[in-house]
């Protein structure tokens, strides 16, 4: 797995998707001699929240701590010919639109499955002209697993069991028979 490495020290950083490659390492852009990327910086912010509720006479209650997604963000800066940095925002761009998952990758802490959710880029001239300072904002994805079960209720008294709709039920034209055995039954004649 290669990594950008930050101000030419041996220690790496990274962007990488599901299958290891860096973000900068995609079949849209393929870095080629005289072009730098690198990790400039990493922001991390991570966030719980204690849950309160109103109770009585204007009091609150608070219990449940609740953790949100991690929201890093990270800064590359890239250097190149125009060609290149084109290249490279659709390349960040197309990232940006896409579902795929990335690995952040520090020296400290590896941070799985973040969604790209918005970038912004800009050249200023203490950078140089022909470097791109780039933000992205990621989100971690948390995956979970979707499970469905059939719940049959059990009832002491069956009336308690709410009746199941099994389809429409056509009517039917009430036989001469049918309504001779219920007038029988009633103790009268059909007519």
């Amino acid at each position: 797995m290669e990594a950008w490495h930050s101000a030419g020290a041996a220690i790496q950083w990274g962007v990488f998707d599901s299958i290891g490659r860096a973000l900068a390492d995609s079949a849209l852009f393929i870095p080629t001699d005289g072009i730098n990327i690198s990790f400039n910086a990493l922001e991390f912010h991570k966030e719980t929240k204690v849950s309160s509720f109103p109770i009585e006479r204007g009091s609150f209650a608070s219990f449940n701590k609740v953790e949100m997604p991690a929201t890093p963000i990270v800064t590359l800066a890239m250097s190149g010919t125009n060609e290149d940095r084109i290249l490279f925002l659709a390349e960040i761009d197309a990232a940006c639109k896409s579902t795929e998952l990335y690995t952040i990758l520090t020296p400290e802490v590896t941070y799985l499955d973040y969604a790209i959710e918005r970038y912004n880029y800009q050249r200023k001239s203490e950078n140089g002209a022909s470097m791109l300072v780039i933000e992205l904002y990621l989100q971690e994805v948390r995956s979970v697993t979707a499970r469905f079960a059939t719940v049959t209720p059990k009832a002491q008294d069956v009336g308690a069991i709410p009746q199941v709709k099994g389809g429409s039920v056509q009517g039917k034209s009430v036989l001469q028979e049918t309504a001779n055995a219920i007038f029988s039954a009633l103790g009268k004649k059909a007519k």
